[in-house]
């Protein structure tokens, strides 16, 4: 049987990864581009946004 991703993982995998990133710079003054997402974490257009929903849905 072969094994696919948890598509909610992943999307959290990169919401955790733009959060690292926003704390590791202090001076970002924007978020990544989709595009910029979709290359940096080899997604689809259709998979990227769920992480931006991932990101900004999570309470502190």
């Amino acid at each position: 049987m072969s094994q696919q991703a948890n598509p909610r993982g992943t999307f959290l995998k990169i919401a955790d990864s733009v959060k690292r990133q926003i704390e590791d710079d202090p001076q970002m003054t924007e978020l990544p581009s989709l595009a910029e997402v979709m290359r940096d974490h080899k997604v689809s257009r259709g998979g990227a946004p769920y992480a931006h929903s991932a990101f900004f849905g999570r309470r502190a």
